[in-house]
């Protein structure tokens, strides 16, 4: 157990002294940001695309899926309303397209 030593008003009043110098601010180098990314994260960024890029490319559908494209592609071509709702907006604007 240690002895805690006596509170005298001489030790808090010294203690509350500011020193008196001149510039007291001392000089602080800069300092350095390192970078957001380190060459480590844009290799590892660069191969997940990849992979992801290549996965995608192997998976892409060549044509037409048998979903809705064909149907919206031919009602675009003819005008026409593919479905209900139809998509008038989509209809329209690509029905437009095909002719330019």
């Amino acid at each position: 157990m240690e002895k805690s030593k006596p509170n005298n008003a001489k030790d808090t009043a010294a203690k509350n002294v500011p020193t008196k110098t001149k510039d007291a601010t001392p000089a602080v180098p800069p300092v350095k940001v390192p970078p957001m990314f380190r060459k480590f994260d844009w290799l590892a960024m660069v191969i997940a695309f990849g992979c992801v890029w290549a996965v995608y490319l192997w998976t892409l559908a060549p044509e037409l899926t048998l979903e809705d494209s064909g149907e919206l592609c031919t009602g675009s071509f003819y005008a026409g309303i593919p479905h209900p709702p139809g998509y008038p907006f989509w209809a329209i604007y690509s029905w437009f397209w095909t002719f330019i």
